[in-house]
């Protein structure tokens, strides 16, 4: 079991909005609003607990000037494709105010709009919105695709 858990699965942090998305968007009509609700505030919680972790997990390496990565990849025959997330200072700053900030935005949602129609849109545009500003906050994004020789 990897010493920093959160810091070695960091794409989890994005991709639980962006999970909560279709599952809004999809269902939410057919849904009661409850339902719906429960998986756009939990998607975003969830995320800012994992932001938590990772963020407490960087601070308490022995230097917080370094660098971590974390990579997701596929491989399959000759084909290889890689996504990488970097996290240094500048990456924990912004990933605590996009999910510091959209996670009570989301939770005072359901009270607010309560009487607007397309409540259930709303939250699934948000959702979307959350992940793609966490993406967008990342430092150090790469992505690679290629085709690895046989040996």
């Amino acid at each position: 079991m990897p010493t920093y858990p959160m810091l070695e699965y960091l794409w989890i942090v994005p991709l639980l909005p962006l999970l909560g998305r279709p599952v809004t968007g999809l269902f939410g009509a057919k849904w009661p609003n409850k339902i719906v609700n429960s998986v756009a505030i939990g998607s975003t919680g969830l995320s800012f607990l994992c932001a938590l972790e990772a963020v407490r997990e960087f601070s308490s390496q022995a230097s917080c000037s370094s660098t971590r990565n974390s990579s997701l990849g596929l491989r399959r025959g000759i084909f290889r494709a890689g996504f990488d997330l970097q996290m240094d200072q500048l990456t924990v700053v912004m990933v605590l105010v996009v999910t510091g900030v959209g996670w009570p935005f989301t939770s005072t949602r359901p009270d607010t709009w309560r009487m607007r129609a397309g409540t259930t849109d709303s939250f699934s545009y948000l959702n979307l919105f959350m992940f793609f500003m966490l993406i967008l906050g990342w430092r150090q994004i790469t992505c690679c695709c290629s085709l690895v020789g046989r040996a």
